[in-house]
């Protein structure tokens, strides 16, 4: 590797460090306002703890919250490698945020690094440089999603392919093998539908070299082996800690007893009447399931539009319909060079993959930007050596976007600036936990909802330490029910949330939550006392509000309820 490459990779990643904690500034520090969020910091906070996983509740049903294993351990569903990237931020003593923004400094880094490996220094500073801007004012950098990590292994994984068939080092090879584990720890899935084609070009190489065979065995496949069997076991470790079978990742486990949409389209659905357990579907339950059936849905009736609309998504995200066409037609020229046909391959295979997929999101396709990135800098790079006009047009186009993306940077987008907003639920959850966490003592708050509710809203939700949280938030499952749980936390203080006052709430004189913050706002509502936990005035999303309980036994606080 040359040292012009990594002083330019460090430069790429240093800007795209800069740009996140920019966009970050400018829309607003943001808070976890979906459930993968959630899931992906409980994994930081246990990993920042020296912990593979978190032991189980005893009632673990009370904690039930959509993509979190509650038992055999409590940990996140979710592979390790996202939330290693976050858990390396707070133990840095930045938090999470940190991390999230070091994620995207290693992707600018990497795709730098990448396209240093197939077109001119010039053209890999641009191109990476213009990557970074597009994508650092989307939900890369505004929350806590791992689409930066996987597009980092990939082009990982693709700037090693590019080299190491003229430069078969064993460094080149242990960081084709880096790649490959760090998409196996972010997006396995997708990771490994675009590694299918790299592994067979790279087996076929390592195999037909004739006379050059051991030593390309000894020198590539050999490290990238290793590299990779060190990540396997690290995988199987953290599998044995949180399932107890070190082939059973926690994600296999959580969808085994989770209803709902089966992960491909030729499967049927899992029965969605009811839990594993036997009992009601809570509503974030009946909401996820609503969304994942409804593409399960679309996808089997009417597979063609519904892939056309996954096409358009995952272009919005991150450029206009037009510009992408462009880039696309761009990317032809470079498929007259044999060896980019491992890329395209890629491409092509991670299109199949996701297109046969239940569910979808535009930043499942993360993994195949570095090899289309490829592909439009090698097409680019030909078409500017045509002659000068083309040349100009080239490096006109690539202003453009440069201009663009740094628009994008400096102006907030409407959605983030809902999602940024006082009445925004992740907001006015987070002013009540603070409100909460103000009382004395430490707090147990019951949870219950009524049909008003969206899918996302949620309020039990709790770190990986459960035991040392000021306030832990548990489904209300009914007074014989709730003793059980009183009985352990008997340290706590019992409070009700929920939407609608009981009989007995109103027997108390116990204010409705309309009452505190206005109709259909989240609240704390208690007896009209001088004392009052103030907040921000919330919207009419739903109709969940909080009210606390009296300072009696909690026997009597409970049968009241």
């Amino acid at each position: 590797m040359k040292r012009s490459a990594l002083a330019d990779s460090a430069l790429v990643a240093v800007m795209a460090f800069v740009l996140a904690a920019v966009a970050t500034a400018l829309d607003g520090w943001p808070l976890p306002r979906v459930f993968d969020e959630f899931s992906y910091l409980i994994g930081a906070e246990t990993f920042a703890a020296g912990r593979l996983s978190n032991p189980p509740h005893q009632l673990p049903e009370f904690f039930n919250t959509i993509h979190v294993l509650q038992t055999p351990t409590y940990t996140s569903k979710y592979f390790p490698g996202h939330s290693l990237f976050l858990a390396l931020g707070i133990v840095l003593g930045g938090g999470p945020r940190l991390g999230q923004w070091i994620a995207f400094a290693f992707m600018g880094g990497a795709l730098c690094w990448m396209l240093r490996g197939c077109v001119s220094r010039r053209g890999a500073l641009a191109g990476s440089a213009i990557l970074v801007l597009l994508l650092a004012d989307t939900h890369w950098t505004s929350g806590y999603w791992g689409s930066a990590a996987a597009l980092g292994g990939s082009a990982l994984m693709f700037g090693a392919i590019l080299r190491v068939q003229h430069d078969p080092a064993p460094r080149t090879a242990g960081i084709l093998g880096l790649g490959v584990v760090v998409l196996a720890l972010t997006r396995p899935f997708e990771g490994l539908a675009v590694s299918l084609v790299p592994a067979l070009a790279m087996l076929t190489w390592c195999l037909g070299g004739g006379c050059e065979t051991p030593r390309r065995l000894l020198r590539v496949a050999l490290p990238t082996l290793l590299v990779i069997g060190a990540g396997a076991a690290f995988l199987a470790a953290h599998n044995r800690a949180t399932t107890g079978n070190a082939f059973r990742p926690a994600y296999v486990a959580y969808e085994a007893s989770a209803p709902g949409a089966p992960p491909f389209v030729w499967r049927a659905p899992v029965g969605t009447a009811a839990s594993s357990t036997g009992r009601p579907l809570r509503p974030s339950e009946r909401a996820r399931i609503g969304i994942d059936l409804d593409a399960w849905a679309k996808l089997r009736q009417h597979p063609l539009a519904e892939l056309q609309a996954r096409l358009r998504q995952s272009v919005a995200l991150y450029l206009p319909a037009g510009v992408f066409a462009a880039l696309f037609l761009l990317a032809v020229p470079a498929l007259a060079d044999r060896r980019l046909l491992v890329p395209a391959g890629a491409v092509g295979a991670l299109a199949v993959a996701t297109g046969v997929s239940s569910f979808f999101l535009p930043s499942y396709v993360a993994p195949a930007i570095a090899p289309l990135a490829v592909l439009v800098a090698v097409g680019a790079s030909r078409v500017a050596a045509v002659g000068v006009p083309a040349r100009r047009a080239v490096m006109a186009a690539a202003a453009l976007l440069a201009v663009g993306g740094a628009w994008r940077v400096v102006h907030q987008s409407r959605e983030e600036a809902e999602h940024r907003s006082p009445a925004s639920f992740p907001n006015r959850r987070a002013a009540l936990a603070r409100a909460l966490e103000q009382e004395p003592g430490r707090q147990l708050v019951f949870v219950s909802y009524d049909h008003a509710y969206r899918s996302q809203h949620e309020f039990v939700q709790n770190s990986a330490d459960r035991d040392s949280a000021a306030v832990l938030w548990a489904h209300d499952l009914g007074g014989v029910e709730n003793e059980r749980l009183m009985a352990l936390e008997r340290h706590r203080r019992p409070r009700s949330c929920g939407s609608r006052r009981t009989p007995a709430a109103r027997a108390r004189g116990v204010a409705h939550p309309a009452a505190i913050w206005g109709r259909g706002g989240d609240s704390v509502a208690r007896r009209r006392t001088p004392s009052r936990v103030t907040a921000p005035p919330a919207v009419d999303e739903r109709r969940d509000g909080v009210s606390r309980g009296h300072a009696r036994p909690r026997a009597a606080t409970i049968a009241e309820r």
